[in-house]
């Protein structure tokens, strides 16, 4: 079985979410926010970041072309305005970050996808990403700020 986590970096002090990706033993994380960075939480800022996951063995990518939730062409917005989802995952650009992530598997990574938000049901990770990686057979666990995993067929539900 394929698996695939998702983690929102706000909940944790940087120590934190280097001991949960550990426990977890993900060894790469995927930096899905369209820009990499906060002014609220430097530590994750796309360089620091890279460095102190570096520090601690655990790559680092920025995959914001391909699975960031503000993309350029407009030939994949809701008539709102917002990106959709839904057309989006159908896309060439979509396709080339999936493959990216199944030659990493191929490798020996364990993966977590990363976005700023908390909670998994308001982030794009869990409502675009997790939702078509489980829809390919993957188990997406999703790391609360317990440090604890709902999946994504358990989220799903509720």
């Amino acid at each position: 079985m394929k698996i695939i986590y998702t983690i929102g970096y706000t909940a944790f002090k940087i120590e934190q979410f280097i001991s949960i990706l550990h426990k977890y033993k993900i060894n790469c994380v995927v930096d899905v926010r369209s820009l990499p960075y906060s002014q609220f939480y430097p530590d994750y800022n796309k360089e620091e970041l890279k460095r102190t996951l570096n520090t601690n063995n655990i790559l680092y990518r920025n995959y914001s072309e391909e699975f960031g939730a503000r993309q350029k062409e407009t030939c994949y917005f809701s008539p709102k305005g917002y990106l959709d989802f839904n057309k989006y995952v159908n896309s060439e650009r979509f396709e080339i970050g999936y493959k990216k992530i199944m030659t990493g598997i191929d490798l020996g990574y364990t993966f977590a996808l990363m976005c700023a938000e908390t909670d998994p049901i308001d982030c794009h990770r869990s409502i675009m990403l997790g939702r078509e990686f489980n829809k390919r057979s993957f188990e997406v666990r999703n790391i609360l700020k317990t440090g604890e995993i709902i999946t994504q067929t358990e989220l799903e539900k509720q």
